[in-house]
């Protein structure tokens, strides 16, 4: 482009523009960064004095709020780019928005690569002349995008019961409808997995794949009722509840794996249950197509499962009675380093791959020894509800590296358990550049809690080792960085519960928990209440 863009935001909170000040190098991007406006009134003005190209602006600001401001702003200047802030309790109002004439949005707290990513979008678009009927079909996906998350999480809650006090979002109206055209289904699970080495976000990217894997699943069998969903509740997995005959199914589904594959560059297994008559029994067929996939081996390629398949090998119990009593005698002795040879060696999990271990033997053989570490360790007398918490946290990472297939994470998770568990020697103080670590961890966390992280992608995100940003983090704050997630996550849950605007489900959607029953044990372990009953206190602001 000839000359830098000018960028203006609004927002009444100041801090929010100076946090999007430091987040980017603007220069760098050709971005002349103005000073901001404090509020509607104020950005209005300064459109015909600073004539900026891109607007990023707040929804809710005192006088003229983000919704006015973006009508009267495209009423004089049409060609203006305008995105909008906001939290994700004023979703509602960002459909109106993009109505108005915002070309997209950004949720706070702001991340980064959102960020880079809208400007790359708005900055393409003053360079070009836009098509009228392009910008409308535009609108119509983001909007059609936007409704699809809901969705989603209304079909995904179909799948399994929530916990007792979770609100279960009716999914009526799809599944009603589904339901009298369907005089049976067969429900087709698509679970997409990182290749090892892949550093990608598997949630992200299935996220940003969304359309296109459902699109797939849609069109895999052509003239058969169905619906197709991303099942927000389990990492990487893609849902098809299709009518098609199921001798059909079984001939399509291995092509079916093969174009998801190619199409998302992924690792894909699928499988499909038996067929059943009522959309009353979708919970039973997603667990039977769920529980196919646990009975194949470990790692290798991707596999296709038909209806009514099931592999031949039948699982095996790793963990025999004599390695179970050492194992015992290792915790209750607290020698670590005892423990760590029975679990990775001597029962075999670090090598479980190249033994040819079934999925299903991977993943009960590490949560039967991660629950023997936590029932048979004792973490000490000193504020044993925060070891709890953080030996939680850790189990909870420990079936996230198993849902990958990733035996390395899972192995040094079961590592960080057995320190946490046993008291692991830990140096006689903080040297500077563990504080540095910890701090560094601290603020990264505070920045990024909503997302998928652990001990191990905030140490490469700092490069530095997990293990060692795991010592420094609990020397220099006293505490896990688990427990500093989960605090983060719970404190923010309560703002959003106390407003009432969202529900239960959505909230803990929203601070990074995508299965609702483990968040309610978090919620409890860290307020000493469950979100409903947080809900419903004075506290909790509904009354």
């Amino acid at each position: 482009m000839s000359r830098a863009c000018k960028l203006l935001v609004a927002d009444d909170e100041p801090w929010v523009a100076e946090d999007l000040r430091g987040l980017v190098d603007w220069e760098a991007l050709s971005v002349e960064f103005l000073e901001p406006a404090a509020d509607g009134e104020e950005a209005l003005a300064r459109l015909s004095i600073d004539r900026p190209d891109i607007l990023v602006t707040d929804i809710n600001m005192p006088f003229v709020d983000g919704n006015e401001l973006i009508r009267r702003a495209k009423a004089t200047r049409p060609e203006l780019q305008i995105v909008v802030l906001s939290g994700y309790d004023d979703f509602a109002y960002v459909r109106d928005a993009l109505l108005d004439g915002a070309v997209d949005y950004l949720l706070k707290p702001v991340a980064r690569n959102a960020l880079v990513e809208v400007l790359g979008k708005t900055m393409r678009l003053i360079g070009s002349a836009r098509d009228r009927d392009r910008e409308e079909g535009e609108k119509r996906a983001r909007l059609v995008a936007a409704s699809s998350l809901l969705r989603d999480g209304e079909l995904s809650a179909a799948l399994r019961p929530e916990a007792p006090d979770a609100p279960r979002p009716p999914a009526k109206g799809v599944l009603l409808d589904l339901d009298l055209e369907l005089a049976s289904f067969v429900l087709v699970i698509a679970k997409l997995a990182r290749n090892r080495g892949d550093g990608r976000s598997l949630d992200e990217t299935a996220a940003r794949s969304r359309d296109e894997v459902a699109s797939l699943l849609s069109e895999a069998f052509p003239g058969s009722k169905g619906v197709a969903f991303r099942n927000v509740r389990a990492r990487g997995e893609f849902v098809l509840i299709s009518g098609a005959d199921p001798e059909e199914v079984a001939a399509g589904l291995e092509p079916l794996r093969l174009r998801v594959g190619r199409r998302t560059g992924l690792k894909v297994d699928i499988s499909a249950s038996r067929p059943s008559y009522s959309l009353g029994s979708l919970g039973a067929a997603y667990q039977e197509a769920k529980a196919i996939l646990g009975y194949r081996p470990i790692g290798g390629e991707g596999v296709s499962v038909p209806p009514g398949g099931a592999w031949k090998s039948e699982p095996r119990k790793r963990v025999s009675p004599e390695l179970e009593n050492r194992l015992a005698f290792a915790l209750e002795s607290r020698n670590v380093s005892l423990a760590e040879r029975i679990v990775f060696d001597e029962i075999g999990l670090r090598g479980a791959a190249a033994s040819g271990w079934l999925l299903v033997e991977a993943r009960q053989t590490a949560e039967y020894v991660a629950g023997m570490i936590y029932h048979r360790a004792d973490p000490g007398p000193a504020a044993p509800a925060r070891a709890a918490l953080a030996m939680d946290e850790l189990r909870e990472r420990l079936l996230v590296a198993l849902e990958d297939e990733n035996l390395d994470e899972a192995c040094s998770v079961l590592r960080r358990l057995l320190d946490e568990s046993l008291g692991g020697a830990a140096p006689a103080g903080a040297s500077e550049g563990m504080e540095a670590a910890a701090r560094r961890a601290q603020s990264y966390v505070e920045a990024h809690f909503f997302e998928d992280i652990s001990t191990t992608s905030v140490a490469s995100v700092l490069k530095v080792d997990a293990d060692y940003l795991s010592r420094a983090f609990k020397l220099v704050t006293g505490g896990s960085l688990m427990q500093a997630i989960a605090r983060a996550r719970i404190d923010k849950a309560k703002e959003y519960i106390a407003k009432g605007e969202l529900s239960l489900a959505e909230v803990a959607e929203l601070v990074g928990y995508g299965d609702y029953a483990y968040f309610n044990r978090v919620f409890r372990k860290v307020g000493g209440m469950s979100p409903s009953e947080f809900r419903d206190s004075p506290s909790g602001g509904v009354r």
